[in-house]
């Protein structure tokens, strides 16, 4: 009886045993399947066949890239490079399979041949992986995460030449005059590293692209560059930084003015290279070519150099104030800025009137105060002013700024231009004082605004 029992028991053990081997390697079975739908829609490029085989989870974690996670990154890594490859081959060698209830592992070798669609150059690899693979409910195996990497070190990417980088460089600086005379303030600063240091000539150094922007957008909005020309006589690459160093010229008029002024010089800029392979300036100075005019032989004792000094009174004409669209802080709303006309009395070695429209930036501290005022660029334009008994036209620049409200202003002046007595006239110097208050009442100017100057001025032959 016993016997009779044990010949059937021993039939149904060897009967399970058969069963659970048969379903394990009907689970490899299905894995090798995988691997080969794998290989097989590599090769005919078919890219939403390929990603049918990933779990929708799925983890790519290649040699030398970024990993990717999900399907629709996993996508966006393997699209661009089967739009520039064809795979000729595409082999598969699992070592080891093992099943794990809904999860199974695979590791071993890998070589394929693939060719550049636009060249037909030929490459072939080879390589090693592991992969993680996940059942699903319909009783396919999906890849969960897989992992490879080649078998020989990747080659290093081909070293830019100096020719290459040099030429970067001089496109930038074509840009860099080119957006001036575009008057394309976000096209020139995006020339300028966000570190960048900026060194004008007669004028403070100014740091950070923030406050190079802010201080020429001002300048773009009073003058218009006609030319400028950047002439590179030397460019030397050190490694990720680069020296330059040439002439520049440029052509500019006042807006709204008939006058033109040209000016020569030159200039030492250090470019420091981006992570996206592109220069951008680092630091940039630069100054006059050649000197003021010199006076003539028979005059130059009698007119020679002189020493400026004296005030000027002024006043803001409020009733043709005009706020201003242009806002160098991208929309910043603690910045406010005005054209503001002036009018202006001048004693000293420079006497007269002139008249004077300006870019006003001032700070705003309460919404519901008026806007402090922080930095300013005027231009002043006499029809009639005397300097050492010689009268003529007059055109002068300022830039000037204050720490803070109440305190004074101060800055710098440069003559750009005169006529008449006054043609070839040169000059420049630095000017302070308290300005213009409502409350306004001083000895020199009444309610009128002071500022004092001082300077050179120098007079060309007649």
């Amino acid at each position: 009886m016993n016997r009779r029992i044990f010949l059937p028991l021993i039939l149904i053990v060897v009967l399970i045993l058969s069963a659970c081997g048969s379903s394990e390697a009907d689970e490899i079975a299905k894995i090798h399947g995988a691997m080969d739908a794998y290989s097989d829609a590599l090769l005919a490029g078919d890219l939403d066949q390929w990603l049918s085989i990933w779990d929708e989870d799925g983890v790519r974690m290649p040699g030398n890239e970024p990993r990717t996670v999900g399907l629709e990154q996993i996508r966006a890594s393997i699209e661009p490079a089967l739009e520039l490859v064809e795979f000729e081959e595409f082999e598969i060698y699992p070592e080891e399979i093992h099943v794990m209830e809904d999860k199974a592992y695979t590791h071993g070798l890998y070589n394929y041949t693939m060719t550049f669609k636009d060249s037909g150059d030929s490459m072939e690899f080879s390589g090693k992986f592991l992969t993680i693979y996940q059942k699903q409910e319909d009783g396919s195996w999906k890849i969960a995460v897989d992992s490879f990497s080649g078998n020989a070190p990747p080659a290093a990417p081909p070293a830019p030449s100096v020719d290459e980088e040099i030429a970067k460089i001089q496109e930038a600086s074509k840009e860099y005059a080119s957006a001036l005379v575009d008057g394309d303030l976000e096209r020139w600063i995006s020339v300028w590293a966000e570190d960048g240091v900026q060194m004008p000539p007669e004028a403070p150094r100014v740091i950070g692209a923030d406050q190079i922007k802010a201080g020429t957008g001002p300048l773009l909005e009073m003058l218009d560059f006609k030319e400028f020309t950047t002439y590179d006589e030397v460019i030397h690459i050190l490694g990720d930084h680069a020296y330059a160093h040439g002439l520049y010229n440029y052509t500019m008029s006042p807006i709204d003015s008939e006058e033109t002024i040209k000016f020569d010089g030159k200039y030492l800029t250090i470019w420091e290279k981006q992570a996206d392979g592109s220069w951008k300036a680092a630091v940039d100075i630069f100054n006059s070519n050649a000197p003021p005019p010199a006076p003539a032989e028979d005059e130059a004792e009698a007119m020679g150099e002189k020493e400026a000094d004296g005030y000027w009174c002024y006043v803001p004409v409020f009733d043709r104030l005009e706020p201003v669209t242009f806002d160098p802080y991208e929309g910043d709303p603690g910045k406010e800025f005005f054209k503001v006309p002036y009018q202006s009395e001048w004693t000293g070695l420079i006497s007269g009137e002139s008249k004077g429209y300006g870019m006003l930036i001032g700070r705003v501290i309460d919404p519901e105060m008026p806007s402090e005022p922080f930095l300013f660029v005027d231009t002043e334009s006499f029809t009639d002013a005397e300097i050492d008994s010689k009268v003529g036209g007059l055109h002068m620049d300022f830039f000037g700024n204050r720490d803070a409200l109440g305190s004074d202003w101060k800055g710098t002046w440069i003559i750009t231009g005169g006529t008449d007595e006054l043609e070839g006239v040169s000059g420049e110097g630095t000017f302070w004082g308290p300005g213009w208050m409502p409350d306004a009442d001083s000895e020199e100017c009444g309610n009128m605004g002071l500022i004092y100057y001082e300077g050179v001025i120098e007079f060309g032959s007649e």
